[in-house]
């Protein structure tokens, strides 16, 4: 953390590494699943779906967070095959294959070692809890928004901006119900979806 002026600058540098399944790219949204894929996906993760053109560049990403990332697999690859039009993630999968090219699973790694924030550690271990993966997710979607990505979450913008705030300021647990109270929305919505559909 340095100060530039009367403004504090934190810098947060994320790892992500690539889901790579025997060292080869894998399709996780639509390819068979087998035992060991579970093995490699389970348990509690920060993770982004990246929509990489045939140039290689990336045309989209969407980040989320899952206490057991495979049962969020499941509901994903549920959705591909429904191939729901009022589904934005979906969509982008669909057009970005249909373009020649390729949807990359990437994971938040952090096997490099531990941090802390404003009193919370994170690392491998602590993102068994929720409230440091919703934190870790609102950080990576600030990042990426900030990098000029298009970002296909649908929380609005200006609430990661207020719980990056918060977060930068020390004010964790404010942060953390406010992107819980987000999270919540975003779930209601998808059930209305599924219930009109």
């Amino acid at each position: 953390m340095s100060e530039v002026g009367a403004v504090t600058r934190v810098e947060i540098a994320l790892s992500w590494k690539p889901t790579l399944f025997e060292e080869k790219h894998f399709n996780w949204h639509r390819d068979p699943l087998y035992t060991s894929h579970t093995m490699r996906v389970g348990g509690p993760r920060v993770y982004r779906w990246f929509m990489r053109q045939k140039n290689g560049e990336v045309e989209s990403v969407y980040i989320g967070e899952s206490g057991d990332f495979y049962e969020r697999l499941l509901d994903y690859r549920l959705r591909v095959q429904r191939q729901d039009d009022r589904d934005d993630l979906v969509n982008a999968m669909r057009d970005c294959e249909n373009c020649g090219g390729a949807v990359e699973l990437q994971f938040l790694d952090l096997d490099e070692g531990s941090f802390d924030l404003n009193g919370k550690l994170v690392n491998g271990e602590t993102l068994r809890y929720h409230e440091t993966r919703l934190m870790m997710e609102s950080i990576a979607i600030f990042m990426a928004k900030a990098s000029n990505l298009k970002v296909l979450n649908e929380l609005r913008e200006d609430a990661y901006l207020t719980a990056i705030l918060k977060i930068v300021k020390g004010d964790i647990p404010a942060a953390i119900k406010l992107l819980e109270r987000c999270q919540r929305n975003i779930l209601e919505g998808y059930q209305g979806l599924a219930e009109k559909g």
